[in-house]
């Protein structure tokens, strides 16, 4: 945020720099039809991308330790009585003829 607050012109003019650079790289990739010149640009996009991800966890993080909650033992519940089953009785079916 320091650099936002100081000097605005400064973020912004970063922020241009490092877009014209991206598409700079992907127009190269596009012009040459090179499969390294295309993994260059995967790499770069993914630096890039991994950069501004970072900076910005940095920019909001307010340096405190996450809370860890304490979890209570969890018991598990007794299975409920049932009650004894009888056999089944077998069904006569009659089919008339």
């Amino acid at each position: 945020m320091r650099l936002i607050d100081d000097s605005p012109a400064a973020f912004i003019t970063i922020c241009f720099a490092v877009l014209y650079t991206v598409v700079g790289v992907e127009a190269a990739m596009l012009i040459s039809g090179s499969l390294a010149i295309m993994w260059v640009t995967f790499g770069v996009i993914v630096l890039v991308a991994a950069g501004i991800c970072t900076w910005m966890f940095r920019l909001l993080s307010d340096g405190a330790e996450p809370p860890v909650a304490a979890t209570a033992p969890t018991v598990a519940p007794a299975p409920a009585p049932t009650a004894a089953r009888t056999a089944p009785k077998p069904v006569v079916r009659v089919i008339p003829t």
